[in-house]
């Protein structure tokens, strides 16, 4: 198994954390990628006009809670600090 993608950097308006749906699905493709489920060289959808979701339904969508959000996010500003 090869390392794990970049965690997709938030977002923050109004006080609250959203993620671009195309860093989202990039991120989730990487992941599955990365375990060996899909071909890298298969093409990506497309996914038509930019959305951005908030931060607990992208941990829904990735199947973990928002705590392990927050984590991934601090994580990702410790390493760029």
């Amino acid at each position: 198994m090869s390392t794990l993608p970049e965690f997709p950097t938030p977002i923050r308006l109004r006080g609250r954390l959203f993620f671009r749906r195309h860093d989202l699905e990039r991120y989730k493709r990487a992941l599955l990628v990365a375990h060996g489920l899909v071909k890298p060289d298969e093409p990506m959808p497309d996914l038509g006009r930019e959305e951005l979701v908030n931060a607990g339904d992208a941990a829904k969508e990735l199947g973990f809670g928002r705590r392990t959000i927050g984590r991934r996010i601090a994580g990702k500003q410790t390493e760029a600090a």
